[in-house]
């Protein structure tokens, strides 16, 4: 069973109770040994001292000088007297003792007798007899209880005498732990702010990631609202342009001639003022015109000049905010190229200084995993950009003289195109 990950407080919180129980039995420990080192302190300097009075005693035999012989005899001489009158006064103790001991003899037979007499167990003297018996056991149990407990202490003594020969390596090494552990309690914590200071700047950045995102899918919705309205528009247009459609399709032919007669008398009318030359030349252009115009119907679809103005016009506006779009989604995906470098030179720092323990792993995991899906991000919405952002192929473009589709605009000269339009109404 795979061990639970724990977060970065967690992680601290059981550092910290571990770095109490630690300081506590350092602090356990320490009295101990203080305790200890007091105690050998003491012995040491009692053993100075009597290592200091028996070299005073060596000293001082060694500077005492030979004596002569008559001295030694009379020292030996005064000796031999001293142990006369000891050995009188012992011998005098030794005769009173014997006279002491005879009577105590004489006082056991007494006694002897007087037990026989006084036999029997009910009696005053055997019940202090086993009395004190009783008390003797007692006091013998004690005794040895007295006795194991003096061994146990003893055997105590020993020990922390053995002890205390290798007790200052092993303080030492007990404070390089330390040392080792507190350092170790810093580095954890210098990690728990660093990992602290990344979860919220990663937990801001995408904050303002998402409220990126969802200014951009508003802007998204409200330019699929405008593009529906121009779709739209554009159906009913296609719609009256095919009822206008069958309507000319209905029309009897002698209507069409009729057109044609009335378009070449405006035509006569319009040429009547100018001289041969001049007249073939305006010709050439109301023919090119009317040229030019057919290429705009047949590339947009529409008969109706007025509804071939409204086409171009509406064709520029939705060109500017085609290239609007463009230009605000270039700047997004711009901006988010620059937060993903960005996340990885963090990803690259943090496997560069992933020496130590395993919370470390843990955070630079995290941040992969928060790179990874703001990478996923990135590249749809890098799609949905550039899939809204590429504009539609214009129709097939006509070029008659000075008139030429152009892919940002529509057809150049929209000033001369109002005036095509407004002579060929004059026609009509």
């Amino acid at each position: 069973m795979a061990k639970p990950t724990m977060s970065p407080e967690e992680q601290l919180e059981d550092l910290q109770r571990r770095f109490q129980l630690l300081e506590g039995e350092r602090k356990a420990t320490y009295e101990t040994a203080k305790l200890n080192i007091q105690q050998n302190k003491e012995i040491i300097g009692q053993m100075k001292d009597e290592n200091k009075m028996l070299r005073n005693q060596i000293a001082q035999l060694r500077d005492e000088k030979p004596q002569s012989l008559e001295k030694v005899l009379d020292s030996t001489s005064n000796e031999v007297q001293q142990m006369q009158r000891r050995f009188d006064m012992i011998k005098n103790e030794n005769n009173k003792r014997r006279g002491f001991l005879d009577q105590l003899d004489i006082k056991k037979d007494e006694l002897s007798m007087g037990s026989k007499m006084h036999s029997n167990e009910t009696s005053p003297e055997m019940r202090q007899i086993r009395v004190l018996e009783n008390r003797l056991d007692k006091v013998m149990i004690k005794y040895n209880e007295a006795q194991s407990i003096r061994k146990t202490y003893e055997a105590i003594v020993k020990r922390l005498k053995d002890e205390r020969i290798g007790f200052d390596n092993q303080l030492c090494a007990i404070e390089h732990t330390l040392k080792a552990k507190e350092r170790d309690y810093e580095e954890l914590l210098l990690l728990s702010h660093d990992a602290y200071h990344a979860k919220e700047m990663a937990q801001a950045e995408l904050h303002r990631f998402e409220q990126g995102v969802m200014e951009e899918r508003n802007q998204r919705d409200r330019e699929v609202q405008e593009k529906k309205i121009l779709v739209e528009q554009r159906v009913e247009m296609n719609k009256r342009l095919e009822l206008r459609e069958k309507s000319l399709k209905q029309q009897p032919e002698t209507e069409k001639g009729h057109d044609r007669l009335k378009e070449a008398s405006v035509v006569s009318e319009f040429t009547a003022g100018y001289s041969g030359d001049a007249a073939q030349e305006e010709l050439q252009k109301i023919m090119d015109y009317k040229e030019a115009v057919q290429a705009i119907k047949d590339a947009t679809g529409v008969s109706d000049a007025n509804e071939i103005i409204q086409k171009f016009l509406t064709q520029e506006d939705t060109q500017k905010n085609l290239q609007q779009l463009t230009k605000d989604n270039q700047s997004t995906i711009d901006r988010l190229n620059e937060d993903r470098q960005r996340l990885r030179l963090q990803v690259e720092e943090l496997k560069f200084s992933s020496g130590g323990p395993g919370g470390r792993r843990q955070a630079i995991d995290d941040f992969e995993s928060h790179l990874g899906e703001a990478t996923e991000k990135f590249e749809r919405n890098r799609g949905k950009f550039e899939r809204v952002a590429r504009p539609d192929g214009p129709p097939a473009g006509h070029r008659k003289g000075r008139w030429q589709w152009d892919g940002n605009v529509g057809f150049r000269g929209s000033k001369d195109l109002q005036k095509i339009f407004g002579d060929m109404m004059k026609c009509q």
